[in-house]
């Protein structure tokens, strides 16, 4: 036996302990199995897709009408800019409307100065008539349909971006997400029971953060009092006072005298039907099934559950400002109200010795007034992480800014001092502190709240793990979810494993019969082609799906026809007179760029398939790709290796079984 060839065998006989290993911890799941030392150098499994193992399903649809009511009012801010601040016409005063429309009013002399290309640079805008109620000078835009559309299909694939990027950052294995019209489909296979509601916390939630100035004094604090005696005069409200209940804050420090009304209100358990209870995203009380999970015809089922304070007041306001509109700002700018979720730990119960702290509840939601638009949004941060605060030493979020967005908010707190700025997230109110000196750096801290330190780590976390991937153009609805067991992926699996049986043991009868000892080398080379395959696509962590075991069972139709390329040509050179050994060398050499050219047409189409193809199409194509590098290797390498062995020097007069 050769020296080369002995140690090419050695080689091979690494990389098959190696395969092998890969796959033993999928061969062997069960914990305690296998020695720790083995499982430190090999611990992944093969993942099956959502079609062999079941998984996580649901359909989200996107509210496009956040996007287009957003985009209004960022055109609405640069028509201040251009008016007020190029053309210097003081008395504008333009306002954003649901639906993305924009007013703006002047005064009758600065409207004749008005010049008529003054829209230029606007070409998203489109003039409307107004209403039999505007102000005399007032000018009606809305956001134009095609500009609409524009922001609409951006704002899907910006979605479907985000979605995968989180779903990457979760650790689920190639999942599924594809554009479905104009709503988002997603199929997470493997995910386990325990982290379905884990996963859609993130998938679904927006990550829009914002910093807005937190507007006080008298006029807000008048019509807060307006809906505070509205809530206690209104019979709808009447499940207990806290619905009602109402705290002033006193503002010190700004000459203003100003002070604060606040509604507050706590969660509420209440027993509805499944259908409202789905709609009004009522949590359900444990083993309680969701509307989706019962019969068709099942949505009067009655369900007891437990409505958010936010909900609860947020209802409630929706109805109350119908009758009382909200106000504006001081220099004419449209307000909203928002809700803070408050986490009272005992040492904050005993320092607060505000009005009516003793009335308070431990956890509540209580309401802020604040600007429409936001002096500052996530997309100013560049990176953040998980730091413990330096007092409690519970986990906090560190965020840190981009050099323009750390020079806005070293601008806004400076022009603001003495004021509370609302940390927003996802249209909550993380945290309102009062700004006591213009804060530079470009860095800022987001407390999580709550009391468990485990569980605010893991929010801490999640929170990190969406910021790092960017918001959501807008919130998703979730209009379809469902879990899918394995049983089907079962059958399937039953199934495929018996066609690549019959399949497999067919060619090697075939092989063995019509190529003899010859038939046995390619069937060795066939199995370690296997082999290989999968223990690279363990490696990879690639999802094995119904079409990747079509992917497998080509390549191993692939590998048949390289080997009979091969010995077709060995035969031809056998007939020609050639030795044994002769006839060998020049197969395999004659027959190399035949097989390879074959192959490379088949990688083209691989990788195209892998470039443009989603989910299950991925996962046909990282197999098919495997198999043909594997393929490559085994049928010129690794066959080539036992025939070297069979016609070695030392039996080179010998005949070939062939």
């Amino acid at each position: 036996m050769e020296r080369v060839w002995r140690w090419k065998f050695i080689g091979l006989l690494i990389l098959i302990a190696v395969s092998v290993g890969q796959l033993m911890p999928t061969l062997r799941p069960d914990e305690g199995q296998l020695p720790g030392w083995f499982t430190g150098f090999f611990n992944k499994k093969i993942t099956l897709g959502l079609d062999l193992q079941g998984g996580f399903q649901v359909l989200y649809s996107v509210d496009y009408d956040v996007v287009v009511d957003e985009k209004a009012s960022a055109l609405r801010a640069d028509i201040e800019d251009k008016i007020k601040g190029d053309l210097k016409l003081a008395s504008l005063k333009a306002r954003s409307f649901p639906g993305g429309q924009i007013t703006v009013n002047l005064s009758p002399d600065d409207l004749k100065k008005l010049p008529s290309d003054w829209m230029k640079g606007f070409e998203g805008l489109a003039k409307r008539s107004c209403p039999g109620t505007a102000e005399a000078g007032t000018i009606c835009l809305r956001v134009s349909g095609k500009f609409e559309d524009t922001i609409r299909q951006k704002a899907l694939a910006q979605a479907v971006r985000v979605i995968r990027e989180r779903a990457d950052e979760f650790g689920v294995a190639e999942p599924t997400i594809v554009e479905r019209g104009d709503r988002i489909a997603v199929e997470l296979p493997g995910a386990k029971p325990a982290d379905i509601e884990r996963i859609k916390s993130i998938i679904d939630r927006t990550a829009r953060l914002e910093f807005k100035i937190v507007e006080d004094g008298s006029d807000i604090a008048e019509y807060m009092a307006k809906l505070a005696a509205a809530a206690r005069a209104d019979d709808s409200l009447k499940v207990d006072d806290k619905h009602r209940r109402i705290r002033d804050y006193s503002f010190a420090g700004r000459g203003e005298g100003g002070y604060e009304i606040a509604l507050i209100a706590e969660d509420e358990e209440k027993s509805i039907s499944a259908k409202e209870a789905f709609e009004r995203r009522c949590q359900l009380k444990k083993n309680e099934r969701a509307w989706d999970q019962a019969k068709p015809g099942d949505e009067n089922r009655v369900v007891k559950c437990v409505l958010s304070g936010q909900r609860l007041l947020q209802e409630w306001i929706d109805k109350a400002i119908v009758k009382e509109p909200l106000p504006t700002s001081k220099d004419n700018h449209s307000l909203q109200i928002v809700m803070e979720s408050v986490t009272r730990r005992a040492a904050d119960m005993q320092d607060d010795d505000s009005e009516g702290a003793d009335k308070l509840p431990a956890v509540y939601w209580r309401t802020h007034m604040v600007r429409a638009a936001a002096e500052l949004t996530g997309d100013a941060v560049s990176s953040a992480e998980v730091i413990p605060d330096s007092v409690t030493g519970f986990p906090e979020v560190s965020v840190n800014f981009t050099r323009s967005g750390g020079n806005r908010f070293e601008e806004l707190t400076g022009k603001n001092v003495g004021r509370r700025m609302a940390i927003i997230l996802d249209e909550k109110v993380n945290s309102a502190p009062n700004i006591e000196t213009k804060i530079g750096g470009g860095r800022a801290r987001i407390t999580m709240g709550g009391t468990d330190p485990t569980e605010v780590q893991r929010e801490a976390e999640d929170l990190v793990n969406v910021l790092r991937t960017g918001s959501l153009p807008a919130p998703l609805r979730e209009e379809y979810a469902s879990r899918i067991g394995p049983s089907l992926g079962s059958d399937a699996i039953r199934g495929a494993q018996l066609a690549i049986g019959i399949g497999a043991a067919m060619v090697f009868l075939f092989m063995l019969i019509y190529y003899k000892g010859s038939g046995l080398i390619a069937n060795l080379s066939v199995v370690l082609n296997l082999l290989f395959m999968v223990a690279i696509l363990v490696g990879l962590q690639a999802t094995l799906t119904l079409p990747g075991i079509a992917g497998l069972s080509l390549t191993i139709g692939m590998a048949v026809d390289s080997n009979i390329l091969i010995y077709e040509r060995i035969r031809d050179e056998l007939r020609a007179g050639k030795s044994p050994r002769g006839a060998v060398d020049a197969g395999f050499s004659r027959a190399f760029w035949t097989i390879f050219d074959a192959h490379l047409t088949n990688a083209i189409a691989g990788f195209v398939l892998l470039s443009y193809g989603t989910g299950p199409i991925r996962g046909f194509a990282v197999t098919l790709l495997a198999g043909i590098a594997v393929n490559l290797f085994t049928s010129i390498w690794c066959t080539r290796l036992m025939f070297d062995y069979v016609v070695g020097r030392k039996n080179a007069g010998s005949e070939i079984s062939i």
